[in-house]
């Protein structure tokens, strides 16, 4: 896709049938970057402008396994401006962890409710 833009690191045979610029919640700012649901996982990878914070870098990535439930998760406002002013799509892991994502839709639950029937489709 670019510079600006990285190209997900896919595995032989996976495919990508979903993708959407978003900002994931990353300690307490946000990184932006792309999500993608691919035919075996859920990715999330930052935009290059992410300096001067290298951890910002970090591409992170789960199986549709891991993943329990896509839903909104509501405003919480101790995030300040790291998306906690804004409702935003939350991925909860099996492993009790969540993940929190930006997305510029109106409609999340719209969004939500397309990944989770996208993420169970193949488990």
């Amino acid at each position: 896709m670019g510079w600006l833009h990285p190209d997900p690191k896919l595995d032989a045979g996976e495919q990508i049938v979903w993708k959407r610029a978003c900002g994931m919640v990353v300690r307490s700012t946000t990184s932006g970057g792309m999500l993608y649901v691919t035919s075996a996982r859920v990715m999330f990878v930052p935009f290059r402008a992410n300096l001067p914070s290298p951890w910002l870098w970090q591409r992170h990535a789960w199986t549709r396994v891991e993943i329990e439930s896509v839903d909104v998760a509501q405003p919480d406002h101790s995030l300040g401006y790291a998306g906690g002013m804004t409702r935003r799509v939350r991925l909860s892991l099996r492993s009790g962890e969540s993940v929190l994502f930006r997305i510029a839709k109106r409609d999340l639950d719209q969004v939500a409710a397309e990944l989770q029937e996208l993420i169970t489709a193949t488990q």
